[in-house]
């Protein structure tokens, strides 16, 4: 009987905390400000900026491998085993299933950078990472109110998925 009242007692709690943690987290097909947008970059590119030097370069990419590689040794030992690789794929796995979403391909510092290093010098900076952001929002808002619909965001997933790859 109390074990019932345990797992019972267990399922309400998960059901209220599922349910506040909806009703905060933005709504998925919001509109989205330039405003917005901006403060998006600016996150992504203090998130990017591993070694927080104001430029994503190759270190702050060298940075970010060897948290990945560190998150797979589980035992330290400077080696990932095929377990520990296993266990990873698992984990993964397991996490994309949760969320039921397929996992999109990630566009890295690097790949965007080659589009983004406005000025070739092998490093990225705070400015150049919004203006290119900014830039990709300002195409995607064709009617150029500032706001991003959910149609318009559609439209240009679209678009980019039947653009050619660029090198």
């Amino acid at each position: 009987m109390m074990h019932k009242f345990l797992l019972g007692s267990l399922a309400a709690a998960t059901a209220l905390v599922g349910a506040a943690a909806a009703a905060q987290a933005p709504e998925r097909h919001a509109e989205l400000t330039r405003v917005e947008a901006q403060d998006r970059a600016g996150r992504a590119f203090d998130r990017l900026d591993a070694n927080k030097d104001g430029q994503l370069d190759q270190a702050d990419r060298a940075a970010r491998q060897r948290v990945r590689f560190d998150r797979l040794d589980s035992d330290s030992n400077g080696a990932i085993s095929f377990e520990e690789f296993g266990a990873r794929r698992e984990s993964a796995a397991g996490q994309r299933a949760e969320r039921r979403a397929p996992m999109a391909p990630r566009r890295g510092p690097m790949t965007l950078g080659r589009r983004a290093n406005l000025d070739a010098d092998e490093t990225i900076s705070r400015e150049e990472f919004t203006s290119r952001a900014l830039a990709r929002f300002d195409r995607a808002d064709s009617d150029g109110n500032g706001t991003l619909t959910a149609e318009e965001r559609r439209a240009t997933r679209g678009g980019m998925r039947a653009a050619p790859a660029a090198s």
